[in-house]
């Protein structure tokens, strides 16, 4: 669709070709034709059209993460959550069964070392402890860059995401949520931001089921 500001003889309305004239609130607007397509969808589109929507809701409740993390050097006309959804629906859906591949998701995008290291720990039903080097170890890296963490749990298909709320020099974040409570298994994700707005690559963990305590036993 487009805004047609007028020509040797003004807007039209109507149909003319391929192409139909309109008018919206004193504005001309020109759009195509509706393609209808009289085949049926094949096997793979199906798939490919149930897939899709799991994708972007669960990209969507983490926006605010995608908004920090995704690369903002790289010049692009779409937006962070439309990057995302477009790469993630290519690298992090099963081609089988369409579910999503967790470990495959990338929140962030960036040319900050990634948290290589980091460790996740489950202390009780409803509280984790996250573990990362604090150390500085390029020149890139600083003890003030902000660490953005994203906790999913697939079961309520809810999401916990903390933005700038613990630094690098931090080195441990301790997060307790009943969202957690109930669910077997969590995926957690965490990366860094520079004071300069460049981002990390995620790093992956998954959450155990049982916490310290019950494992010992």
């Amino acid at each position: 669709m487009a805004i047609l500001k007028g020509g040797p003889n003004g807007p039209f309305s109507g149909k003319v070709g391929s192409v139909v004239g309109s008018n919206c609130g004193s504005v001309d607007y020109i759009k195509g034709l509706t393609i209808v397509k009289k085949h049926k969808p094949s096997e793979a589109q199906i798939i490919q059209r149930q897939r899709f929507p799991h994708i972007t809701t669960f990209l969507y409740q983490v926006q605010d993460a995608l908004n920090k993390g995704w690369d903002k050097q790289k010049k692009t006309r779409t937006n962070a959550i439309n990057d995302a959804v477009s790469y993630n629906s290519r690298h992090a859906l099963h081609p089988g069964c369409g579910g999503i591949m967790f470990h495959r998701i990338k929140i962030s995008d960036g040319a900050l070392p990634k948290p290589s290291n980091a460790k996740v720990t489950r202390i009780n039903s409803d509280t984790i402890r996250i573990d990362w080097n604090p150390a500085v170890r390029s020149f890139s890296t600083c003890a003030e860059d902000e660490v953005t963490i994203v906790i999913f749990c697939p079961k309520s298909w809810t999401a916990l995401v903390l933005v700038g709320q613990y630094l690098r020099r931090d080195g441990e974040a301790a997060i307790m949520s009943p969202i957690m409570e109930d669910e077997d298994i969590c995926h957690a994700y965490i990366f860094f931001t520079s004071p300069k707005g460049v981002s990390s690559p995620t790093f992956y963990m998954k959450v155990p089921c049982k916490a310290e305590s019950e494992e010992e036993v």
